[in-house]
């Protein structure tokens, strides 16, 4: 058992388990994988994805469980990839349940930045969390809040307000929502009308939809137990608030990178790991 506050615990697994977050009993079955390929992060979460729904009678290949929410299309789709493995990644190394908000931010920090980095003692301010919208807030909000007035993130989140919270109701398709999204995004890119920053934006967007609605209805998804200790909601409140979560990851990843991250760090790819660590957080911790 883990004492409080420890991420790494001693182990007779091997280094390849642990590196990869995954438990003893999850390790067994999967060391052979791990001991025949170096697996980069996205692979680490192509691998959870295979445990959670191998055993699913509906679904017999990978590539159909991944394909309506990733887009080929965007170069930047690792962005929402590296945003779901972080949360895998940390429900892997301690109990999402009970876990302290620093406990639960180190462990997507070790996701983002190896087993070397340096521990937190306190979660760093987030813009979106501390001053923004600390009880959630929708895209039109966000914008007011945070005094957006870049032109192309402004017409891209109030398109994004009229899809994500438009949607009430039992008709709810999360696969149409997210072909909705795709179909406005390959527009922008086909007309090169959009920036890196906001291809970043829209995937953390897809796969987090993806993410928190398999969350709701997959007894074998990591978050499952985490989502259902909640009040059971009428299916608009739920709707809403399941909107909100979504969203905050969107404005964290959007607030870093706008606030200054790209001239902190010289290396773009540090930049987008830096604020999709705190996005990562910012949804895991969300509402809870």
């Amino acid at each position: 058992m883990l004492e409080e506050g420890e991420l790494y615990p001693e182990s007779n697994q091997s280094k390849a388990v642990l590196q990869h977050g995954l438990s003893p009993e999850k390790g067994m079955g999967v060391e052979c994988f791990l001991n025949l390929f170096k697996m980069k992060r996205v692979s680490f979460l192509m691998l959870i994805l295979f445990m959670l729904f191998s055993c699913s009678d509906d679904v017999n290949d990978l590539s159909l469980i991944t394909e309506y929410y990733q887009n080929t299309k965007n170069n930047q789709d690792d962005v929402g990839q590296d945003h779901n493995a972080a949360l895998v990644f940390a429900a892997q190394r301690v109990d999402i349940m009970t876990a302290s908000d620093v406990d639960l931010y180190n462990a997507i920090q070790a996701y983002f930045q190896g087993e070397e980095f340096v521990r937190s003692t306190e979660v760093p301010e987030i813009s979106v969390l501390d001053d923004y919208c600390p009880d959630g807030c929708d895209f039109k909000t966000y914008l007011v809040k945070a005094k957006i007035d870049d032109e192309e993130t402004v017409d891209l989140f109030n398109e994004l307000q009229g899809i994500l919270f438009s949607k009430e109701g039992e008709g709810l398709d999360i696969k149409d929502l997210i072909s909705q999204i795709k179909e406005y995004e390959n527009r922008l890119i086909t007309e090169n009308a959009i920036s890196e920053k906001n291809l970043g934006v829209l995937s953390i967007l897809r796969h987090n939809l993806y993410f928190w609605n398999e969350a709701r209805v997959n007894v074998r998804h990591p978050y499952y137990a985490y989502v259902k200790r909640g009040p059971q909601l009428k299916i608009f409140h739920y709707w809403y608030i399941f909107a909100i979560r979504v969203a905050t990851d969107v404005f964290t990843y959007d607030s870093c990178m706008s606030e200054g991250a790209g001239s902190y760090y010289s290396e773009e790819d540090d930049a987008k790991d830096i604020c999709n660590k705190d996005a990562s957080y910012a949804s895991a911790r969300a509402f809870e």
